[in-house]
C-alpha cells in the first residue's frame, strides 16, 4: 500500500488533506514492509477492517477529540499532559 492510497481513501471518506509530492528526504525510509504474523501467533489477532473503515473511524475519533490524547485519562486523574 502506497501513502497516496491511505490518502485517496481518507479524502474519499471524509475531507482533503493537504500534501506535496517531493524528493526523496536523506533518511526517508526507501521500502517499508509489515508481517501481522506475530500478532496472530501470539495473541490471535487478525485486521478485520479495511483501510476504508480504518480511515473512517480515525476520522470520527479525531472529531471528537481534536487536540489528540493532551488530557490524561488514567485513573490517576485528568491533568494536562505537558506538550
Amino acid at each position: 500500500m502506497r501513502a497516496e492510497e491511505v490518502i485517496r481513501t481518507f479524502e474519499a471518506v471524509r475531507r482533503t488533506i493537504p500534501y506535496e509530492i517531493g524528493k526523496r528526504r536523506t533518511g526517508d525510509v526507501a521500502v517499508c514492509y509489515a508481517d501481522p504474523t506475530l500478532a496472530k501467533e501470539s495473541m490471535g489477532w487478525k485486521a478485520t477492517r479495511s483501510l476504508t473503515q480504518t480511515c473512517a473511524d480515525h476520522w470520527h475519533w479525531q472529531s471528537k477529540d481534536p487536540d489528540g490524547h493532551k488530557t490524561d485519562t488514567s485513573p490517576q486523574g485528568s491533568e494536562k499532559i505537558a506538550g
